[in-house]
Protein backbone atom coordinates (compact mmCIF):
# COMPACT_ATOMS: atom_id res chain seq x y z
CA UNK A 1 0.00 0.00 0.00
CA UNK A 2 1.25 2.97 -0.96
CA UNK A 3 0.02 7.34 -0.36
CA UNK A 4 -0.68 9.89 -2.68
CA UNK A 5 0.42 13.16 -1.52
CA UNK A 6 -2.23 14.78 0.31
CA UNK A 7 -3.97 11.57 1.46
CA UNK A 8 -4.57 9.92 4.83
CA UNK A 9 -5.08 6.32 5.35
CA UNK A 10 -5.56 4.88 9.41
CA UNK A 11 -3.46 2.41 10.67
CA UNK A 12 -3.12 1.07 14.55
CA UNK A 13 -0.28 1.17 16.88
CA UNK A 14 2.87 -0.49 15.77
CA UNK A 15 1.98 -1.45 12.47
CA UNK A 16 4.31 -0.51 9.60
CA UNK A 17 4.03 2.91 7.86
CA UNK A 18 2.41 2.86 4.41
CA UNK A 19 4.83 4.33 1.79
CA UNK A 20 4.27 7.44 0.50
CA UNK A 21 3.67 8.58 4.40
CA UNK A 22 6.18 10.81 6.40
CA UNK A 23 4.13 11.16 9.60
CA UNK A 24 1.02 9.67 12.00
CA UNK A 25 -1.52 11.68 13.29
CA UNK A 26 -2.86 9.94 16.81
CA UNK A 27 -6.18 8.93 16.54
CA UNK A 28 -7.41 11.64 19.32
CA UNK A 29 -6.34 14.91 17.13
CA UNK A 30 -8.39 13.32 13.70
CA UNK A 31 -12.04 14.34 12.90
CA UNK A 32 -13.87 12.39 10.73
CA UNK A 33 -15.98 14.36 8.14
CA UNK A 34 -16.91 11.69 5.25
CA UNK A 35 -14.34 10.57 3.65
CA UNK A 36 -11.88 13.36 4.67
CA UNK A 37 -9.57 13.21 7.57
CA UNK A 38 -9.56 17.32 9.32
CA UNK A 39 -6.61 17.03 11.88
CA UNK A 40 -6.93 19.60 14.62
CA UNK A 41 -3.24 21.00 13.77
CA UNK A 42 -1.09 20.81 11.12
CA UNK A 43 0.93 17.32 10.83
CA UNK A 44 4.59 17.63 10.85
CA UNK A 45 6.87 15.38 9.08
CA UNK A 46 8.31 12.74 10.84
CA UNK A 47 5.66 12.70 13.79
CA UNK A 48 5.05 9.46 15.48
CA UNK A 49 7.24 7.77 13.31
CA UNK A 50 9.53 5.26 15.18
CA UNK A 51 12.46 4.89 12.06
CA UNK A 52 13.95 1.71 12.29
CA UNK A 53 17.52 1.70 14.01
CA UNK A 54 16.95 5.36 15.38
CA UNK A 55 17.10 3.53 18.89
CA UNK A 56 19.44 0.63 18.34
CA UNK A 57 21.53 0.56 15.05
CA UNK A 58 22.11 -3.04 12.79
CA UNK A 59 25.03 -4.75 14.13
CA UNK A 60 25.83 -2.70 17.64
CA UNK A 61 25.49 -4.01 20.84
CA UNK A 62 22.35 -4.22 23.10
CA UNK A 63 23.56 -5.32 26.28
CA UNK A 64 27.33 -5.94 26.89
CA UNK A 65 28.94 -8.41 28.41
CA UNK A 66 29.46 -7.93 32.29
CA UNK A 67 26.41 -5.89 32.93
CA UNK A 68 23.84 -6.56 35.42
CA UNK A 69 20.70 -7.51 34.49
CA UNK A 70 17.57 -5.14 35.37
CA UNK A 71 14.08 -6.29 34.24
CA UNK A 72 14.59 -3.17 31.24
CA UNK A 73 17.38 -5.60 30.13
CA UNK A 74 14.95 -9.02 29.80
CA UNK A 75 12.55 -6.77 27.87
CA UNK A 76 15.32 -5.03 25.90
CA UNK A 77 16.35 -8.69 24.93
CA UNK A 78 13.27 -10.04 24.11
CA UNK A 79 12.34 -7.02 21.99
CA UNK A 80 15.37 -8.34 19.86
CA UNK A 81 13.95 -11.21 19.27
CA UNK A 82 16.11 -13.15 21.61
CA UNK A 83 14.58 -15.86 24.00
CA UNK A 84 17.85 -16.51 25.40
CA UNK A 85 20.94 -14.95 27.33
CA UNK A 86 24.24 -16.34 27.71
CA UNK A 87 24.59 -15.76 31.74
CA UNK A 88 27.42 -16.00 34.22
CA UNK A 89 26.75 -19.37 36.47
CA UNK A 90 25.76 -18.27 40.11
CA UNK A 91 28.66 -18.70 42.67
CA UNK A 92 27.65 -20.98 45.65
CA UNK A 93 27.99 -19.47 49.04
CA UNK A 94 28.35 -21.07 52.42
CA UNK A 95 27.50 -19.45 55.93
CA UNK A 96 28.98 -20.74 59.13
CA UNK A 97 28.46 -19.20 62.19
CA UNK A 98 30.82 -19.58 64.87
CA UNK A 99 30.43 -20.00 68.86
CA UNK A 100 29.10 -22.28 71.40
CA UNK A 101 26.13 -19.20 72.42
CA UNK A 102 24.28 -19.95 69.11
CA UNK A 103 21.16 -20.92 68.79
CA UNK A 104 18.73 -21.04 65.50
CA UNK A 105 16.09 -18.32 66.00
CA UNK A 106 12.94 -19.58 67.14
CA UNK A 107 13.69 -21.56 69.89
CA UNK A 108 12.03 -19.57 72.34
CA UNK A 109 8.95 -19.34 71.26
CA UNK A 110 8.54 -23.30 70.10
CA UNK A 111 10.30 -24.14 73.38
CA UNK A 112 9.96 -21.69 76.11
CA UNK A 113 12.87 -19.52 77.33
CA UNK A 114 13.27 -21.84 80.41
CA UNK A 115 14.46 -24.66 78.27
CA UNK A 116 17.23 -22.52 77.00
CA UNK A 117 21.08 -21.44 77.94
CA UNK A 118 21.14 -18.12 79.64
CA UNK A 119 23.71 -17.41 77.54
CA UNK A 120 22.13 -18.57 74.26
CA UNK A 121 21.57 -15.79 72.10
CA UNK A 122 19.61 -16.43 68.16
CA UNK A 123 21.56 -16.14 65.51
CA UNK A 124 20.84 -13.93 63.13
CA UNK A 125 23.92 -12.67 60.94
CA UNK A 126 22.94 -16.01 58.85
CA UNK A 127 19.67 -15.44 57.59
CA UNK A 128 20.80 -11.39 57.11
CA UNK A 129 23.82 -12.21 54.71
CA UNK A 130 21.93 -15.28 52.90
CA UNK A 131 19.05 -13.02 51.90
CA UNK A 132 22.14 -10.46 50.86
CA UNK A 133 24.13 -12.81 48.67
CA UNK A 134 20.94 -14.26 47.37
CA UNK A 135 20.08 -10.39 46.04
CA UNK A 136 23.55 -9.87 44.43
CA UNK A 137 23.01 -13.48 42.35
CA UNK A 138 24.27 -15.98 44.72
CA UNK A 139 23.27 -19.40 45.63
CA UNK A 140 23.25 -19.59 49.57
CA UNK A 141 22.81 -21.74 52.10
CA UNK A 142 23.44 -21.55 55.92
CA UNK A 143 25.53 -24.14 57.58
CA UNK A 144 25.27 -26.00 60.76
CA UNK A 145 27.16 -23.94 63.65
CA UNK A 146 30.63 -24.36 64.07
CA UNK A 147 31.16 -25.00 67.61
CA UNK A 148 34.51 -22.80 69.41
CA UNK A 149 36.32 -25.81 69.77
CA UNK A 150 38.98 -25.94 66.71
CA UNK A 151 39.13 -29.82 65.87
CA UNK A 152 35.20 -29.71 65.23
CA UNK A 153 35.52 -26.06 63.45
CA UNK A 154 38.15 -27.70 61.33
CA UNK A 155 35.98 -30.29 60.02
CA UNK A 156 32.71 -28.36 59.47
CA UNK A 157 35.04 -25.38 57.61
CA UNK A 158 36.95 -28.64 55.74
CA UNK A 159 33.50 -30.07 54.45
CA UNK A 160 32.25 -26.53 53.68
CA UNK A 161 35.49 -25.85 51.21
CA UNK A 162 34.86 -28.75 49.27
CA UNK A 163 31.72 -27.81 48.07
CA UNK A 164 31.28 -23.75 47.70
CA UNK A 165 32.88 -21.08 45.67
CA UNK A 166 32.76 -18.69 48.58
CA UNK A 167 32.78 -19.55 52.43
CA UNK A 168 31.93 -16.86 54.77
CA UNK A 169 32.68 -17.41 58.42
CA UNK A 170 30.55 -15.29 60.99
CA UNK A 171 32.96 -14.58 64.49
CA UNK A 172 35.98 -15.80 66.10
CA UNK A 173 38.16 -13.43 63.63
CA UNK A 174 39.60 -10.75 66.13
CA UNK A 175 42.05 -11.70 68.96
CA UNK A 176 40.23 -13.16 71.68
CA UNK A 177 40.78 -16.56 73.23
CA UNK A 178 38.09 -18.45 71.40
CA UNK A 179 38.75 -16.32 68.17
CA UNK A 180 39.94 -19.28 66.23
CA UNK A 181 38.74 -18.72 62.16
CA UNK A 182 41.87 -17.72 61.35
CA UNK A 183 44.33 -19.87 62.47
CA UNK A 184 41.83 -22.94 62.02
CA UNK A 185 41.86 -21.96 58.32
CA UNK A 186 45.87 -21.63 58.31
CA UNK A 187 46.05 -25.18 59.36
CA UNK A 188 43.41 -26.28 57.03
CA UNK A 189 45.78 -25.07 54.01
CA UNK A 190 44.06 -21.95 53.65
CA UNK A 191 46.00 -18.71 52.45
CA UNK A 192 45.47 -15.66 54.15
CA UNK A 193 45.13 -12.54 51.71
CA UNK A 194 44.60 -9.75 54.71
CA UNK A 195 43.77 -9.87 58.17
CA UNK A 196 41.61 -6.94 59.50
CA UNK A 197 40.85 -3.35 57.70
CA UNK A 198 40.62 0.06 58.91
CA UNK A 199 37.10 0.90 59.08
CA UNK A 200 34.28 1.06 61.66
CA UNK A 201 32.26 -1.24 62.11
CA UNK A 202 34.34 -4.52 60.86
CA UNK A 203 37.77 -4.03 61.87
CA UNK A 204 37.90 -8.04 62.25
CA UNK A 205 38.12 -9.08 58.77
CA UNK A 206 39.81 -12.12 56.96
CA UNK A 207 40.17 -12.58 52.99
CA UNK A 208 41.68 -16.01 51.67
CA UNK A 209 41.79 -18.81 49.64
CA UNK A 210 42.00 -22.71 49.38
CA UNK A 211 42.05 -24.39 46.35
CA UNK A 212 39.26 -22.82 44.22
CA UNK A 213 37.54 -21.58 47.07
CA UNK A 214 37.54 -17.91 48.44
CA UNK A 215 37.15 -17.70 52.32
CA UNK A 216 35.92 -14.41 54.03
CA UNK A 217 35.94 -14.65 57.77
CA UNK A 218 33.55 -11.60 59.18
CA UNK A 219 33.20 -9.90 62.68
CA UNK A 220 30.01 -11.68 64.77
CA UNK A 221 28.49 -8.55 65.94
CA UNK A 222 25.46 -8.16 63.65
CA UNK A 223 26.06 -4.69 62.06
CA UNK A 224 29.75 -5.18 61.27
CA UNK A 225 29.08 -8.53 60.04
CA UNK A 226 26.54 -6.45 57.32
CA UNK A 227 28.46 -3.91 56.83
CA UNK A 228 31.52 -5.84 55.65
CA UNK A 229 29.74 -8.34 53.89
CA UNK A 230 27.99 -5.36 51.42
CA UNK A 231 31.57 -3.57 51.30
CA UNK A 232 33.53 -6.60 50.72
CA UNK A 233 31.06 -10.09 49.89
CA UNK A 234 28.70 -8.36 47.83
CA UNK A 235 31.45 -6.84 45.41
CA UNK A 236 33.21 -10.01 45.32
CA UNK A 237 29.91 -11.84 44.27
CA UNK A 238 29.12 -9.61 41.50
CA UNK A 239 32.45 -9.49 40.11
CA UNK A 240 32.38 -13.65 40.34
CA UNK A 241 29.69 -13.25 37.69
CA UNK A 242 31.79 -10.46 35.91
CA UNK A 243 29.83 -7.56 36.77
CA UNK A 244 31.66 -4.67 35.09
CA UNK A 245 30.94 -2.36 38.08
CA UNK A 246 30.82 -4.32 41.05
CA UNK A 247 31.24 -1.96 43.21
CA UNK A 248 28.50 0.62 44.38
CA UNK A 249 29.19 4.48 43.23
CA UNK A 250 28.08 6.43 45.82
CA UNK A 251 26.07 9.83 46.22
CA UNK A 252 26.89 12.73 47.88
CA UNK A 253 24.68 14.62 50.83
CA UNK A 254 24.47 17.09 53.37
CA UNK A 255 24.20 16.17 56.99
CA UNK A 256 21.57 17.21 58.86
CA UNK A 257 23.92 17.40 62.24
CA UNK A 258 27.35 16.88 63.50
CA UNK A 259 28.89 13.16 63.09
CA UNK A 260 31.82 12.62 65.68
CA UNK A 261 34.80 11.04 64.25
CA UNK A 262 38.50 10.33 65.17
CA UNK A 263 40.91 9.63 62.71
CA UNK A 264 42.22 6.69 61.71
CA UNK A 265 39.73 4.03 60.81
CA UNK A 266 37.11 4.91 58.37
CA UNK A 267 34.01 5.50 59.29
CA UNK A 268 30.39 3.96 57.61
CA UNK A 269 27.33 5.77 59.71
CA UNK A 270 23.67 4.64 59.50
CA UNK A 271 21.84 7.38 58.07
CA UNK A 272 18.31 8.09 56.88
CA UNK A 273 18.23 10.31 53.91
CA UNK A 274 15.61 13.07 53.08
CA UNK A 275 14.88 15.37 49.92
CA UNK A 276 15.06 19.17 50.62
CA UNK A 277 14.79 20.14 46.65
CA UNK A 278 17.84 19.55 44.80
CA UNK A 279 19.93 18.24 48.01
CA UNK A 280 20.24 15.35 50.00
CA UNK A 281 20.07 15.52 53.64
CA UNK A 282 21.79 12.89 55.60
CA UNK A 283 20.59 12.07 59.44
CA UNK A 284 22.32 9.67 61.61
CA UNK A 285 20.48 7.19 63.40
CA UNK A 286 21.10 7.75 67.00
CA UNK A 287 22.25 4.35 68.13
CA UNK A 288 26.34 3.32 66.47
CA UNK A 289 26.27 0.56 68.41
CA UNK A 290 28.17 -2.70 66.04
CA UNK A 291 25.53 -4.36 67.63
CA UNK A 292 22.27 -2.84 67.20
CA UNK A 293 20.33 -4.62 64.13
CA UNK A 294 17.52 -2.00 64.46
CA UNK A 295 19.38 1.11 63.77
CA UNK A 296 20.82 -0.92 60.31
CA UNK A 297 17.15 -2.15 59.87
CA UNK A 298 16.35 1.42 59.80
CA UNK A 299 18.90 3.35 57.33
CA UNK A 300 18.51 4.38 54.54
CA UNK A 301 21.80 4.22 53.91
CA UNK A 302 25.51 3.98 55.18
CA UNK A 303 27.73 7.48 55.28
CA UNK A 304 30.98 7.32 55.34
CA UNK A 305 33.58 9.58 56.94
CA UNK A 306 37.08 8.99 55.95
CA UNK A 307 39.89 7.87 57.91
CA UNK A 308 41.94 10.98 58.25
CA UNK A 309 39.16 13.21 58.34
CA UNK A 310 37.53 14.56 61.74
CA UNK A 311 34.25 15.57 62.80
CA UNK A 312 32.02 16.12 60.64
CA UNK A 313 29.68 19.14 60.92
CA UNK A 314 25.88 19.71 60.51
CA UNK A 315 25.74 21.36 56.86
CA UNK A 316 28.96 20.01 55.59
CA UNK A 317 28.52 17.21 53.18
CA UNK A 318 29.89 13.22 52.87
CA UNK A 319 29.34 10.12 50.49
CA UNK A 320 26.68 7.91 51.06
CA UNK A 321 25.99 4.88 50.04
CA UNK A 322 22.18 3.34 49.29
CA UNK A 323 21.20 0.29 51.02
CA UNK A 324 19.26 -1.00 48.55
CA UNK A 325 22.91 -0.80 46.28
CA UNK A 326 25.03 -2.09 48.61
CA UNK A 327 22.60 -4.80 49.38
CA UNK A 328 21.58 -6.00 46.01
Amino acid sequence: MSLEPGTTCRIFTGARIPGGADAVVMQENVERDGETAVFTQRPKPGANVRRRGEDLAAGATAIAAGTRLRPSHVGLAASCDHAWLDVARRPTVTLIGTGDELRAPGLARTSGTAALSPSSIPESNGPALRAMAMRAGAMARIAPFAPDDRASMARAFDGALRGTDLLVTIGGVSVGDHDLVRPVLEELGASIDFWKVAIKPGKPLVVGRRGDAIVLGLPGNPVSAMVTFALFGVPLLRAMQGDEHPVTAPMRARLSRDVSHQPGRMDFVRVTVAREGELLVATPLPNQSSGAPMSMAGADALLCVEAERGSVKAGETAEIFWMDELCA
